[in-house]
């Protein structure tokens, strides 16, 4: 959806060039036929005030397709975020279900008071992405190349395959990571939209506004003062909407945009599939 400040001057414009396309060819015919006669009076041969209308319609037009492209380009980025943001919480907790799972079984065999030591396990498992991220790489390493010599085990017979473990581990925590890098940089990209679309409200503030009120005065000379009232209610309604918005400025975001202007955002914290898992966990993990 658009943000309400880009719907209410596509309405004012649309509502503009309305009034133009229904009404222009009269307010023209009545301008055009009531040119004052005076001698003094130099005009240009075949003047007439159909041009001055199709000046300001293509003006209008022109900013009107600048915002809409931009407002449309800002939502496609964010509909990406939202997308790569789902796909990020999904692997997220089921990296976080597999690294309960590796808790335990190692835990299990040598005991809950080993963890750190066979694979840099301690405290709650954590369920927010850098942390977990950085937990399971650790994991993996220690899996991978184990720091001390493993202790016995609790259970003999048991057979674990630790490269397994941790290549299973690996491919979960670079799949992570590559949603995540796509995430930083589709953030990023919408920043830039962010300021594509403050350059185009901004085009649009500085035509609009001149364009309606010359429209409006062409309405009321030709004496159509019902037709220029509705054209000067479009015309306040964006400057108002402007007004607001200068006003607003420097306060805190409002919730019609979900990224910051820089297109950042704070870290997300994804939930585990399973609540149910971790508190079942042994003393060491609770």
């Amino acid at each position: 959806m658009r943000s309400i400040g880009s719907r209410i001057r596509i309405q004012s414009v649309d509502e503009v060039q309305a009034s133009l396309d229904t009404f222009g060819d009269g307010v023209v015919g009545k301008l055009d036929g009531s040119r004052p006669k005076s001698t003094s009076l130099v005009i240009e041969p075949g003047f007439s005030y159909r041009a001055l209308f199709q000046d300001v319609g293509a003006r209008l037009a022109s900013v009107k397709e600048d915002l809409v492209k931009a407002e449309d380009a800002h939502v496609r980025k964010l509909i990406q975020i939202t997308d790569l943001k789902r796909e990020s919480e999904g692997l997220t907790a089921g990296l976080y279900d597999e690294q309960v799972a590796v808790r335990r079984i190692l835990e299990g065999l040598y005991g809950p008071d080993r963890g750190f030591e066979v694979a840099a396990i301690d405290g709650i498992t954590p369920q927010e992405l850098k942390r977990l991220s950085d937990q399971v790489d650790l994991t993996v390493k220690l899996l991978k190349e184990p720091e001390i010599e493993l202790p016995p085990k609790k259970a003999a017979g048991v057979k674990v395959d630790f490269g397994t473990m941790a290549g299973s581990l690996e491919t979960g925590l670079g799949e992570i990571v590559g949603v995540g890098g796509k995430l930083i940089r589709a953030r990023k990209a919408a920043g830039q939209t962010v300021v594509v679309k403050q350059k185009a409200t901004a085009g649009f503030d500085a035509v609009f506004p001149w364009a309606a009120q010359t429209v409006e005065g062409a309405f009321r000379m030709a004496g159509e003062r019902d037709l220029a009232d509705r054209i000067r209610t479009s015309r306040r309604r964006v400057t108002r909407r402007q007004k607001a918005e200068i006003d607003a400025a420097g306060e805190a975001p409002s919730a019609e945009s979900s990224e910051s202007p820089d297109g950042s955002e704070a870290e997300e914290t994804a939930p585990p599939s399973s609540e149910a898992a971790e508190g079942d966990q042994p003393s060491s993990d609770s």
